[in-house]
């Protein structure tokens, strides 16, 4: 149903609808969507991002294929835009959750040459305090 309203939709616009959904706790259509997005242009980093953050969020820690998809798209979008800082960001959180922290701290790290909004940059520094604190008490 949703896909026909976004009938002639660009990737773009299919990515920010998904990410309304996600927001509003529609996850499963926000999946689809970006699932939709991606179908119509493999390399939208937008919708790349989006599903990646999806599906590494805690609430599909359960299902392993999905994990494994997040982190996928998550690597995809830092590969065709590895300045993207939401891109960097969202994979260091996933790479975190999973307790890969030199990973993160990469990311993190990268991320911090990067111009980053006042918002993001905040985030980053506190995923940054808690990474190095669990690397710290492993």
């Amino acid at each position: 149903a949703i896909e026909a309203l976004l009938a002639g939709a660009t990737g773009d616009e299919m990515a920010t609808a998904a990410r309304l959904l996600a927001d509003g706790g529609q996850v499963v259509l926000a999946a689809r969507l970006f699932g939709t997005a991606l179908a119509a242009d493999p390399a939208n980093v937008r919708a790349l991002v989006g599903r990646g953050a999806l599906l590494t969020a805690p609430e599909f820690a359960a299902f392993e294929d999905l994990l494994t998809e997040g982190l996928r798209a998550l690597d995809r979008a830092v590969e065709l835009a590895p300045d993207d800082p939401e891109a960097r960001f969202w994979r260091a959180l996933a790479a975190a959750r999973l307790g890969l922290f030199d990973e993160a701290l990469a990311d993190l790290d990268h991320l911090a040459t990067l111009d980053v909004p006042p918002g993001l940059l905040a985030e980053a520094a506190r995923l940054g305090d808690e990474v190095r604190a669990a690397a710290e008490g492993q």
